[in-house]
């Protein structure tokens, strides 16, 4: 299941970065809930990719190039690096012309949660 799993999750980031929205769906569970902020939840694939197409939107090279994927029974974690160049506005901060470039991991450390953000805008 491991290898089938992180299939679907590879697919899915190859699909959201080549802009092929409509194809999602097909990677999503119907109950699926993307929190962009903790406090801000998008319901279903229609909510995500209404979130992802503001940025796609605002930065014309955004991507998300998917650097590792790890499975372990029918779980996967995916590594990440979130790039882009600031071409207009978002979020209500104006175009900046300037490259952002982050990643972020959450991990169980001494049996808390950890989140952490790395940067540069």
């Amino acid at each position: 299941m491991s290898e089938s799993n992180k299939a679907t999750v590879r697919a899915f980031y190859e699909a959201l970065n080549d802009r092929r929205f409509d194809d999602l769906a097909q990677y999503c569970h119907p109950g699926f809930v993307f929190y962009h902020q903790v406090d801000t939840p998008h319901w279903g694939v229609e909510g995500f990719r209404a979130s992802e197409e503001k940025n796609f939107a605002a930065y014309d090279d955004w991507q998300m190039p998917l650097i590792k994927l790890i499975a372990e029974g029918d779980q996967v974690a995916a590594y990440l690096i979130f790039e882009g160049t600031h071409a207009r506005d978002w979020a209500g901060i104006p175009a900046s012309g300037r490259k952002l470039r982050f990643s972020f991991h959450e991990a169980d450390a001494q049996g808390r949660a950890d989140h952490r953000e790395t940067g540069a805008f």
